[in-house]
């Protein structure tokens, strides 16, 4: 199975950006059944723990994130 990557976060001296990839293409990578399974199940957690924190979620928030 294959899953598109269409961009990526850097943090650049403590600034945070969001841009696409470098030729501005989607990216595809593949991962076994398993670990398709372990990602959704997260994603799922993630969306329960934005509802209860009153936090907004969209399809295209990220399901990993980093403290500063």
């Amino acid at each position: 199975m294959t899953t598109g990557i269409r961009r990526s976060y850097t943090k650049l001296r403590g600034v945070g950006q969001e841009k696409d990839t470098k030729t501005h293409q989607m990216r595809r990578i593949a991962l076994d059944t398993e670990t398709i399974v372990l990602l959704r199940e997260h994603k799922a957690r993630m969306q329960q723990r934005c509802h209860e924190l009153g936090a907004g979620w969209s399809e295209n928030s990220f399901v990993f994130g980093t403290i500063s």
